[in-house]
């Protein structure tokens, strides 16, 4: 047992009835254990969770990453080990949990969702309900970003105009995402987001410090109640405006 009292491990988990599909093959889901004196948790990898949504794995295909099971599990470790020092001496399970859904929070797959959002609020807005239940069906199985795409291509070109010169920022936000891969990963989860070089990456990504900053400040707002955390309030953000 380490000197801080605190033990924990993340592998896969060999017992469980079926492997989960990745990509080219099936594998055992990645797991994580706490254990703290008398207490432990144990749960699934968020991580991995993400990563094998249909929508994501459709999405590596496209894009051509292969995130491999290895990479899952240095991203875990070197998270976990993060939020074990930052709680010192305060550690319990408790704030651990509540931390852990923080940090494991991923930006890409948040602003993916918004970004979805703010197509069918457009198609709706503007009755071009044939474009919105396309978007309703193909938003189960694809990403934000592979539906602009084949929407460049169908679209009218003043429906396109207008709804791409709205999607800017969005846009951005999800190209710099994707090209971070950090931890050989193709997502930006908020431990990734709170390193120090992230600002620096993000400005010179963007050619432009103050729209690094307003990007900050707009994933900050993103972050700051964890997606699907029991206790999350409404995360607010102001959407660009229509024109």
């Amino acid at each position: 047992m380490p000197k801080s009292g605190i033990y924990y491990r993340v592998y896969q988990y060999n017992k469980v009835k079926h492997k989960v599909p990745f990509l080219e093959e099936e594998i055992y889901p990645v797991y994580i254990s706490i254990v703290h004196g008398r207490k432990s948790l144990n749960f699934k990898s968020r991580v991995f969770s993400h990563l094998i949504k249909t929508k994501y794995q459709v999405c590596f295909r496209v894009n051509g990453y292969s995130p491999c099971v290895q990479d899952i599990i240095e991203h875990e470790k070197a998270m976990v080990a993060f939020i074990i020092q930052k709680l010192g001496s305060h550690f319990t399970t408790p704030l651990f949990k509540k931390e852990y859904a923080y940090y494991s929070a991923d930006l890409y797959g948040v602003i993916d969702e918004y970004c979805t959002g703010f197509l069918l609020n457009f198609f709706n807005q503007h009755s071009h309900f044939s474009y919105t239940v396309f978007l309703m069906q193909t938003s189960k199985i694809l990403t934000a970003d592979i539906i602009l795409n084949y929407m460049q291509t169908i679209l009218p070109v003043a429906i396109r105009d207008k709804l791409f010169d709205n999607l800017v920022p969005y846009i951005r936000l999800i190209e710099f995402c994707k090209q971070q891969k950090q931890h050989g990963l193709p997502m930006l989860t908020a431990f990734s987001f709170s390193e120090k070089t992230f600002q620096s990456q993000l400005s010179l990504f963007l050619n432009s410090e103050l729209d690094a900053n307003r990007s900050i400040q707009c994933l900050s707002e993103l972050i700051k109640n964890p997606p699907y955390s029991p206790t999350a309030k409404p995360i607010k953000i102001n959407k660009p405006a229509m024109r």
